[in-house]
Protein backbone atom coordinates (compact mmCIF):
# COMPACT_ATOMS: atom_id res chain seq x y z
CA UNK A 1 0.00 0.00 0.00
CA UNK A 2 1.39 3.43 -0.94
CA UNK A 3 0.71 6.86 0.48
CA UNK A 4 -1.45 8.81 -1.96
CA UNK A 5 -2.83 11.82 -0.10
CA UNK A 6 -0.08 14.22 0.99
CA UNK A 7 -0.91 17.89 1.60
CA UNK A 8 0.91 21.05 2.71
CA UNK A 9 -0.11 24.60 3.54
CA UNK A 10 -1.40 26.88 0.82
CA UNK A 11 -2.93 30.32 1.13
CA UNK A 12 -5.64 31.90 3.23
CA UNK A 13 -8.25 33.90 1.33
CA UNK A 14 -10.84 36.33 2.67
CA UNK A 15 -13.96 37.57 0.91
CA UNK A 16 -16.35 38.90 3.52
CA UNK A 17 -19.85 40.21 3.00
CA UNK A 18 -19.53 43.19 5.35
CA UNK A 19 -17.80 45.38 4.48
CA UNK A 20 -18.31 44.02 0.99
CA UNK A 21 -15.22 42.59 -0.71
CA UNK A 22 -15.67 42.44 -4.48
CA UNK A 23 -13.07 39.69 -4.85
CA UNK A 24 -11.06 37.47 -2.51
CA UNK A 25 -7.70 38.63 -1.17
CA UNK A 26 -5.21 35.98 -0.14
CA UNK A 27 -1.83 35.63 1.49
CA UNK A 28 0.47 32.64 1.64
CA UNK A 29 0.61 30.77 4.94
CA UNK A 30 4.31 30.36 4.20
CA UNK A 31 5.44 30.01 7.82
CA UNK A 32 2.80 27.69 9.26
CA UNK A 33 -0.80 26.54 9.05
CA UNK A 34 -2.61 24.26 11.48
CA UNK A 35 -6.29 23.41 11.39
CA UNK A 36 -7.48 22.33 14.81
CA UNK A 37 -11.06 21.19 15.24
CA UNK A 38 -10.97 21.49 19.02
CA UNK A 39 -12.67 18.97 21.24
CA UNK A 40 -14.37 18.55 24.55
CA UNK A 41 -15.19 14.88 25.03
CA UNK A 42 -17.09 13.43 27.96
CA UNK A 43 -16.14 9.87 28.83
CA UNK A 44 -17.36 7.36 31.38
CA UNK A 45 -17.30 3.75 32.42
CA UNK A 46 -19.80 1.23 33.69
CA UNK A 47 -20.18 0.87 37.43
CA UNK A 48 -18.31 -2.43 37.61
CA UNK A 49 -15.92 -1.74 34.73
CA UNK A 50 -12.27 -0.75 34.69
CA UNK A 51 -12.27 0.55 31.10
CA UNK A 52 -14.00 3.56 29.67
CA UNK A 53 -17.05 2.45 27.76
CA UNK A 54 -18.73 5.71 26.76
CA UNK A 55 -17.53 8.84 24.92
CA UNK A 56 -19.43 11.79 23.47
CA UNK A 57 -18.33 15.02 21.85
CA UNK A 58 -20.05 17.82 23.76
CA UNK A 59 -18.21 20.82 22.29
CA UNK A 60 -16.11 21.69 19.25
CA UNK A 61 -14.49 25.08 18.68
CA UNK A 62 -12.43 24.87 15.46
CA UNK A 63 -9.56 27.31 14.92
CA UNK A 64 -6.98 27.82 12.19
CA UNK A 65 -3.54 28.92 13.34
CA UNK A 66 -1.26 30.42 10.71
CA UNK A 67 1.98 32.23 10.15
CA UNK A 68 2.95 34.42 7.22
CA UNK A 69 5.68 36.78 6.03
CA UNK A 70 3.25 38.71 3.81
CA UNK A 71 2.98 41.63 6.21
CA UNK A 72 1.67 44.36 3.91
CA UNK A 73 -1.13 42.23 2.52
CA UNK A 74 -2.02 40.95 5.98
CA UNK A 75 -2.09 44.34 7.72
CA UNK A 76 -3.96 46.00 4.83
CA UNK A 77 -6.53 43.22 5.08
CA UNK A 78 -6.84 42.69 8.83
CA UNK A 79 -5.34 45.76 10.50
CA UNK A 80 -3.22 45.54 13.65
CA UNK A 81 -5.50 43.37 15.75
CA UNK A 82 -8.57 41.69 14.23
CA UNK A 83 -11.17 41.56 11.51
CA UNK A 84 -14.60 39.95 11.35
CA UNK A 85 -15.29 37.11 8.93
CA UNK A 86 -18.83 36.95 7.58
CA UNK A 87 -20.57 35.58 4.52
CA UNK A 88 -23.63 35.58 2.31
CA UNK A 89 -24.56 33.84 -0.93
CA UNK A 90 -21.82 35.48 -3.01
CA UNK A 91 -19.19 36.17 -0.34
CA UNK A 92 -17.99 32.88 1.17
CA UNK A 93 -16.04 34.23 4.15
CA UNK A 94 -12.60 32.70 4.68
CA UNK A 95 -10.95 29.81 2.89
CA UNK A 96 -7.78 28.03 4.04
CA UNK A 97 -6.17 25.71 1.51
CA UNK A 98 -4.03 22.62 1.81
CA UNK A 99 -2.20 21.85 -1.42
CA UNK A 100 -1.86 18.37 -2.90
CA UNK A 101 1.59 16.95 -3.59
CA UNK A 102 1.85 15.22 -6.95
CA UNK A 103 3.88 12.04 -6.49
CA UNK A 104 7.42 12.48 -7.83
CA UNK A 105 6.49 15.96 -9.01
CA UNK A 106 5.53 19.25 -7.37
CA UNK A 107 1.95 20.34 -6.57
CA UNK A 108 -1.32 19.33 -8.19
CA UNK A 109 -3.36 22.50 -7.81
CA UNK A 110 -6.58 20.73 -8.90
CA UNK A 111 -6.70 18.44 -5.84
CA UNK A 112 -6.56 20.91 -2.97
CA UNK A 113 -8.44 20.59 0.29
CA UNK A 114 -10.39 23.70 1.25
CA UNK A 115 -11.48 24.55 4.80
CA UNK A 116 -14.20 27.21 4.67
CA UNK A 117 -15.13 29.45 7.60
CA UNK A 118 -18.35 31.36 6.98
CA UNK A 119 -18.32 33.34 10.23
CA UNK A 120 -15.64 34.19 12.77
CA UNK A 121 -12.68 36.41 13.57
CA UNK A 122 -9.14 36.74 12.22
CA UNK A 123 -6.92 37.75 15.13
CA UNK A 124 -3.28 38.83 15.20
CA UNK A 125 -1.24 36.98 17.83
CA UNK A 126 2.38 38.05 17.44
CA UNK A 127 4.98 39.62 15.19
CA UNK A 128 8.67 38.81 15.45
CA UNK A 129 11.82 39.73 13.57
CA UNK A 130 15.51 39.53 14.37
CA UNK A 131 18.55 41.30 12.94
CA UNK A 132 19.12 40.12 9.35
CA UNK A 133 16.05 37.90 9.60
CA UNK A 134 12.60 38.15 8.08
CA UNK A 135 9.53 39.39 9.87
CA UNK A 136 6.75 36.90 10.55
CA UNK A 137 3.27 37.41 11.89
CA UNK A 138 1.25 34.67 13.53
CA UNK A 139 -2.51 34.71 13.87
CA UNK A 140 -5.59 32.65 14.60
CA UNK A 141 -8.93 32.29 12.84
CA UNK A 142 -11.71 31.70 15.38
CA UNK A 143 -14.93 30.17 14.08
CA UNK A 144 -18.56 30.54 15.08
CA UNK A 145 -21.72 28.82 13.88
CA UNK A 146 -24.43 30.70 12.03
CA UNK A 147 -27.97 31.27 13.26
CA UNK A 148 -29.01 27.84 12.00
CA UNK A 149 -26.49 25.81 13.98
CA UNK A 150 -24.42 24.71 10.99
CA UNK A 151 -20.84 23.47 11.36
CA UNK A 152 -18.52 26.49 11.64
CA UNK A 153 -15.85 24.97 9.38
CA UNK A 154 -16.55 22.88 6.28
CA UNK A 155 -14.01 20.79 4.39
CA UNK A 156 -14.18 20.28 0.62
CA UNK A 157 -11.81 18.13 -1.45
CA UNK A 158 -10.50 18.14 -5.03
CA UNK A 159 -10.76 21.93 -5.22
CA UNK A 160 -8.73 23.94 -7.72
CA UNK A 161 -6.41 26.28 -5.87
CA UNK A 162 -6.86 29.97 -6.83
CA UNK A 163 -3.04 30.42 -6.82
CA UNK A 164 -3.37 34.19 -6.34
CA UNK A 165 -2.18 34.35 -2.74
CA UNK A 166 0.48 37.03 -2.27
CA UNK A 167 3.82 35.37 -1.57
CA UNK A 168 6.43 37.94 -2.61
CA UNK A 169 6.68 40.14 0.49
CA UNK A 170 9.60 39.95 2.91
CA UNK A 171 10.61 42.51 5.53
CA UNK A 172 13.58 42.83 7.84
CA UNK A 173 14.32 44.76 11.02
CA UNK A 174 15.45 48.34 10.53
CA UNK A 175 16.13 51.25 12.86
CA UNK A 176 13.68 51.88 15.70
CA UNK A 177 13.12 55.16 17.51
CA UNK A 178 11.64 55.17 21.02
CA UNK A 179 10.70 58.42 22.72
CA UNK A 180 12.63 60.39 20.12
CA UNK A 181 15.86 58.41 20.61
CA UNK A 182 17.30 55.94 18.11
CA UNK A 183 17.97 52.63 19.89
CA UNK A 184 21.36 51.69 18.46
CA UNK A 185 22.56 48.11 18.75
CA UNK A 186 19.06 46.76 18.04
CA UNK A 187 18.90 43.01 17.42
CA UNK A 188 15.27 42.00 17.77
CA UNK A 189 11.66 43.14 17.84
CA UNK A 190 8.67 41.16 19.10
CA UNK A 191 5.07 42.31 19.41
CA UNK A 192 2.50 40.42 21.45
CA UNK A 193 -0.77 41.88 20.20
CA UNK A 194 -2.62 40.50 23.23
CA UNK A 195 -6.09 40.11 21.73
CA UNK A 196 -8.40 38.27 24.11
CA UNK A 197 -11.31 36.58 22.34
CA UNK A 198 -14.50 35.76 24.22
CA UNK A 199 -16.62 32.83 23.04
CA UNK A 200 -20.07 31.77 24.21
CA UNK A 201 -22.47 28.95 23.43
CA UNK A 202 -25.66 27.76 25.08
CA UNK A 203 -28.95 25.91 24.60
CA UNK A 204 -27.31 22.56 23.83
CA UNK A 205 -25.09 23.79 20.98
CA UNK A 206 -21.73 22.06 20.57
CA UNK A 207 -20.40 24.98 18.48
CA UNK A 208 -19.38 28.49 19.54
CA UNK A 209 -22.38 30.72 18.84
CA UNK A 210 -20.94 34.12 19.68
CA UNK A 211 -17.51 35.73 19.39
CA UNK A 212 -16.22 39.07 20.58
CA UNK A 213 -12.95 40.84 21.30
CA UNK A 214 -12.85 41.14 25.08
CA UNK A 215 -9.66 43.15 25.53
CA UNK A 216 -6.43 44.15 23.80
CA UNK A 217 -3.27 44.30 25.91
CA UNK A 218 -0.32 44.85 23.59
CA UNK A 219 3.31 44.49 24.63
CA UNK A 220 6.38 45.28 22.51
CA UNK A 221 9.78 43.87 23.34
CA UNK A 222 12.99 45.32 21.89
CA UNK A 223 16.30 43.52 22.38
CA UNK A 224 19.82 44.60 21.58
CA UNK A 225 23.45 44.83 22.60
CA UNK A 226 23.57 48.29 24.12
CA UNK A 227 23.32 48.77 27.91
CA UNK A 228 23.30 52.49 27.13
CA UNK A 229 19.55 52.27 26.49
CA UNK A 230 19.18 52.65 30.25
CA UNK A 231 19.97 56.32 30.57
CA UNK A 232 18.20 59.34 32.02
CA UNK A 233 18.17 60.93 28.56
CA UNK A 234 16.98 57.81 26.66
CA UNK A 235 14.91 55.45 28.84
CA UNK A 236 15.35 56.24 32.55
CA UNK A 237 15.02 53.61 35.24
CA UNK A 238 11.54 54.90 36.14
CA UNK A 239 10.35 54.53 32.54
CA UNK A 240 9.33 57.05 29.91
CA UNK A 241 6.11 58.03 28.17
CA UNK A 242 6.49 57.38 24.43
CA UNK A 243 4.09 58.74 21.82
CA UNK A 244 3.07 58.23 18.22
CA UNK A 245 4.96 61.39 17.23
CA UNK A 246 8.31 60.18 18.60
CA UNK A 247 8.21 56.38 18.53
CA UNK A 248 8.54 54.46 15.26
CA UNK A 249 9.34 50.78 14.74
CA UNK A 250 10.64 50.32 11.19
CA UNK A 251 10.59 47.27 8.94
CA UNK A 252 12.54 47.40 5.68
CA UNK A 253 11.33 45.64 2.55
CA UNK A 254 13.74 43.20 0.96
CA UNK A 255 14.23 43.27 -2.80
CA UNK A 256 14.59 39.99 -4.64
CA UNK A 257 18.01 39.62 -6.22
CA UNK A 258 19.46 42.51 -4.26
CA UNK A 259 19.31 43.62 -0.61
CA UNK A 260 16.92 46.31 0.62
CA UNK A 261 14.45 47.99 -1.67
CA UNK A 262 14.85 51.73 -2.20
CA UNK A 263 14.74 53.33 1.25
CA UNK A 264 13.08 56.51 -0.01
CA UNK A 265 10.21 54.58 -1.59
CA UNK A 266 6.91 54.37 0.28
CA UNK A 267 6.94 50.55 0.34
CA UNK A 268 8.28 49.81 3.82
CA UNK A 269 6.41 49.48 7.13
CA UNK A 270 6.36 51.95 10.00
CA UNK A 271 4.64 51.24 13.31
CA UNK A 272 4.03 54.14 15.69
CA UNK A 273 3.25 53.51 19.34
CA UNK A 274 1.87 55.29 22.37
CA UNK A 275 2.65 53.88 25.80
CA UNK A 276 5.14 53.43 28.61
CA UNK A 277 8.70 52.46 27.70
CA UNK A 278 10.76 50.63 30.32
CA UNK A 279 14.09 48.86 30.47
CA UNK A 280 13.43 45.36 31.77
CA UNK A 281 16.98 43.97 31.54
CA UNK A 282 19.82 46.50 31.21
CA UNK A 283 22.52 43.85 30.86
CA UNK A 284 22.57 40.05 30.81
CA UNK A 285 25.40 37.86 29.58
CA UNK A 286 26.83 34.37 29.95
CA UNK A 287 30.49 33.53 30.17
CA UNK A 288 32.43 35.78 27.82
CA UNK A 289 29.41 36.57 25.71
CA UNK A 290 28.16 40.04 24.88
CA UNK A 291 25.66 41.60 27.28
CA UNK A 292 22.10 41.79 26.00
CA UNK A 293 19.63 44.55 26.81
CA UNK A 294 15.84 44.38 26.70
CA UNK A 295 13.22 47.10 26.71
CA UNK A 296 9.44 46.81 26.90
CA UNK A 297 6.75 49.15 25.65
CA UNK A 298 3.36 48.83 27.32
CA UNK A 299 1.13 50.07 24.50
CA UNK A 300 -1.70 52.35 25.66
CA UNK A 301 -4.71 54.15 24.25
CA UNK A 302 -4.01 57.88 24.47
CA UNK A 303 -7.65 58.90 24.79
CA UNK A 304 -8.04 59.44 21.06
CA UNK A 305 -5.80 57.07 19.13
CA UNK A 306 -5.37 53.31 19.26
CA UNK A 307 -2.09 52.11 20.83
CA UNK A 308 -0.51 51.02 17.51
CA UNK A 309 -0.73 52.61 14.09
CA UNK A 310 0.68 50.61 11.17
CA UNK A 311 1.63 52.29 7.89
CA UNK A 312 2.43 49.86 5.06
CA UNK A 313 3.42 52.68 2.70
CA UNK A 314 6.23 54.06 4.84
CA UNK A 315 9.43 55.63 3.50
CA UNK A 316 12.67 55.09 5.45
CA UNK A 317 14.63 58.00 3.98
Amino acid sequence: MSITNIKSAGGIFLQSASPVMASPIGFAADVAQAINLGKDVRTGMENAGIYESRASVVRRAPVIAFGTTQLKTYFDLVGPWWRCVNSDGSHPGLDAYQLAHDRCNARDLTLSDRYRVANGLIVSDSLSVSHQGRAEIGGTVYTVTDGSGNEPIVKATSITYPNTAVDTEEYGLYQCTVGGDLLTGLKGLAIDFGVEVTQEDADGSIWPEWLSVGSIITRIRLSGVNPGWLDASIIPIAGKLVQHADTVLRLVKYKNGESYDTLASAIHIGITVHGLGCITTPAASSGRGVSNTEAMIYALHDGTNVPLSIDTTFALA
